[in-house]
């Protein structure tokens, strides 16, 4: 129980997002995130159950399906509040984009008798592509830092660099050769 309280601690999303935060909080918290931050609550989050806890809904019993992670694979389940939200939107979505959004990225769903209906709907917002493009981003330039904009300046300016030092060592040297 302690190893998973500890995993739960670091990388579910929902100690990061409450129910009771307010929009502002929100952005906050996020933007004090750093991209190793980020990255690990996307790609390193929380493992879910075997079994989830139940609730009474509609007549019945309900619970989450740990298939709607595969189906979905930008979805994160959160051990501490028994709901989901989209990773990628709720960790990478920009203040401007995020203050009027609900569900699945300034809050958590837990509605288990809708959330295929949701969870499409979610899926074809622009916001929400546009969230896993940066997600893509993040992965790729967090696994391979060599393909940040900035690593790849700086190793051309060093190269442009050298190349001048060269040309000014031969230039110093060709007048000594005749």
């Amino acid at each position: 129980a302690h190893e998973r309280d500890s995993q739960v601690g670091t990388t579910d999303i929902g100690n990061l997002l409450t129910p009771s935060m307010s929009i502002n909080e929100i952005c906050v918290r996020i933007g004090n995130l750093s991209n190793a931050e980020r990255y690990s609550l996307l790609f390193h989050h929380v493992d879910p159950p075997t079994t989830f806890p139940t609730t009474f809904s509609h007549g019945s019993h309900r619970r989450f399906n740990v298939g709607w992670l595969k189906k979905y694979p930008w979805l994160r389940y959160s051990l501490k509040l028994n709901a989901v939200f989209c990773g990628p939107c709720s960790v990478l979505l920009p203040d401007a984009d995020r203050k009027d959004k609900g569900v699945f990225v300034n809050r958590p769903f837990s509605n288990w008798v809708e959330i295929s209906i949701s969870l499409t709907k979610h899926s074809k917002h622009l916001y929400h592509r546009d969230s896993l493009l940066s997600a893509d981003t993040l992965k790729t330039t967090t696994e391979n830092p060599s393909s940040r904009i900035d690593v790849m300046m700086s190793t051309i300016l060093c190269k442009l660099r050298w190349r001048k030092t060269s040309i000014s060592f031969i230039k110093l040297c060709v007048p000594l050769c005749f």
